[in-house]
């Protein structure tokens, strides 16, 4: 049987919750711009604006990859450096 050592997992981990955050961070500043009708930057990250195509609106998105790649960076060195669970003695698992 393979086994993956237990930091490999956090890394991935890490870099998932960051992938996560990156596109939760996505939704909310395009749903913000369609609500306002205005642009949103968060810099560095995506930008937004949002338009009028045909009567319906349209929110157009630019990412910026390179600071979407730090924030999956830093969720893998987050998860590494974060806080351990450790069992305590004297206490059974139910």
């Amino acid at each position: 049987m393979n086994h993956i050592p237990r930091k490999s997992l956090m890394v991935i981990d890490g870099v998932v919750s960051g992938v996560v955050l990156a596109f939760i961070l996505c939704v909310v500043i395009a749903a913000f711009s369609f609500v306002t009708s205005t642009p949103v930057t968060l810099p560095g990250v995506f930008t937004t604006s949002s338009s009028a195509a045909g009567g319906a609106m349209a929110v157009e998105l630019s990412p910026g990859w390179n600071a979407i790649v730090i924030v999956a960076c830093l969720g893998a060195v987050a998860r590494l450096l974060g806080p351990r669970r450790s069992r305590v003695p004297g206490r059974t698992e139910a």
